[in-house]
Formats: structure tokens, C-alpha cells, sequence
């Protein structure tokens, strides 16, 4: 029988307090409707901090590197070259505190299932043969991706 025997977390590096963020937001929507219902999402999502790669959200406008003094979202091509760029490094972490927790180490412990979930971003070859690759991992491991946002729209499909 299959089980998870640890869980390992790791956050990018810039954490900014929730109302600042929403600060962000509604400066950058500008819409009445749209900062009520950010309100509501904001103040009872239970979240005080949220990290990002990037240190935008509780920057002023001149120190703002993708959004710039504008607050217009970035194109789509931009924010995945971003979540590239990103979230190798960051998957590795939590698969090194995983492990630590473990007392062990990625060639020390036979990693034979590779789950990554994300709802950030996709790309192909994905994030999941990046980590086989950068952790020295067997071409045989069971790799299961997982896209949040397409979780989500499951139910919805006709």
C-alpha cells in the first residue's frame, strides 16, 4: 500500500501583508464592483501574508518590476516566462525539506512517484521533467502533474 510520508513547503521570498495586496488590487482594477467584491475575498480568506517571486505588490510604483507605474497585467507570455524562471528552484526547496524532515537526502531515499501540483503556471517539457532532470532522478519514476485551475473546471466540462 501507497502513503505519503512527508510534506515539504517552501514560499518565495517576498511576503507582503494581505491589505497591501489589496491595495494593489484595487488601485489596479479601479472599479467600484470590483473592489467591493475584492473586499470580501481579502478580508475572509483567513490569509494575513501571501509570498510571491516577485516584490511588486509591496513596492511603490517606481520600484515595480512587471507591473510597472501603469498597474496594466502583464501579458501571458511574460508571467509563465516568470513562473519558469521560478518554480524549479522553489520545488526543489520543498522536495529538500520534505526530506530533511526525513533525515534523508533525494539520492538516499528512491523517490519512485513524482507529484507536482501547481496553479500558477504550465509549460512543456513542465516543471515536473525540469525537477527529474535538476534532482538526478530515474527515467522510470511515476510522474502525475497537476494543475490546480484545471482541477477546478473539472466539474464544469460538458
Amino acid at each position: 500500500m501507497s502513503k505519503i510520508i512527508s510534506i515539504g513547503t517552501a514560499v518565495p521570498g517576498y511576503g507582503t501583508k494581505q491589505s497591501t495586496i489589496f491595495d494593489f488590487m484595487d488601485e489596479a482594477y479601479n472599479d467600484q464592483t470590483a473592489s467591493r467584491k475584492l473586499n470580501i475575498l481579502f478580508n475572509k480568506s483567513g490569509i494575513t501574508t501571501r509570498y510571491s517571486v516577485l516584490s511588486d505588490f509591496g513596492n511603490s510604483k517606481p520600484e515595480q518590476n512587471i507591473f510597472g507605474g501603469n498597474l496594466s497585467a502583464p501579458a501571458v507570455d511574460q508571467r509563465l516566462n516568470i513562473y519558469k524562471k521560478n518554480a524549479v528552484s522553489l520545488a526543489v526547496k520543498a522536495i529538500q525539506n520534505s526530506l530533511e524532515k526525513l533525515n534523508t537526502s533525494v539520492a538516499g531515499f528512491g523517490i519512485t512517484h513524482l507529484i507536482t501540483v501547481t496553479c500558477t503556471g504550465l509549460y512543456a517539457p513542465g516543471i515536473d521533467t525540469e525537477l527529474m532532470e535538476q534532482l538526478n532522478l530515474p527515467n522510470d519514476i511515476s510522474i502525475i502533474p497537476q494543475s490546480t485551475s484545471w482541477a477546478v473546471m473539472q466539474p464544469f466540462r460538458p
